[in-house]
């Protein structure tokens, strides 16, 4: 993942990391895996409301999965919407967390 990547240095001492656009935004995508799972390990630690976690917990893990996902495939919300025979405002609002895909639209979506 880092064959590519170069070094800037001042003096004898490492300045800046240069690397291609696709790698940094595999290291983006990890990192905010990270996040996700320390802030879901904060939420099942909490002794809060099951149903607030368990809604916080399927937004971090499957919302942000097909926005991530989207993104990364660098595809548009209308062109995932074309994909899936859906409309553009539902993947808007399943990426908010205002809808509930489908078992058909999760289907369609892990393909």
């Amino acid at each position: 993942m880092l064959d590519d990547v170069q070094i800037i240095k001042e003096g004898n001492i490492p300045k800046f990391v240069v690397i291609d656009f696709k790698t940094f935004k595999k290291i983006e995508r990890i990192l905010q895996d990270l996040k996700d799972v320390r802030e879901i390990e904060k939420i099942i630690a909490d002794e809060s409301d099951p149903w607030e976690e368990y809604d916080s917990f399927r937004e971090k893990i499957l919302e942000n999965r097909i926005r991530r996902k989207r993104e990364e495939l660098g595809i548009s919300q209308h062109e995932l919407a074309n994909r899936l025979k859906v409309s553009q405002a539902y993947i808007s609002k399943l990426e908010k967390d205002e809808y509930n895909p489908s078992k058909k639209t999760l289907a369609k979506l892990a393909k």
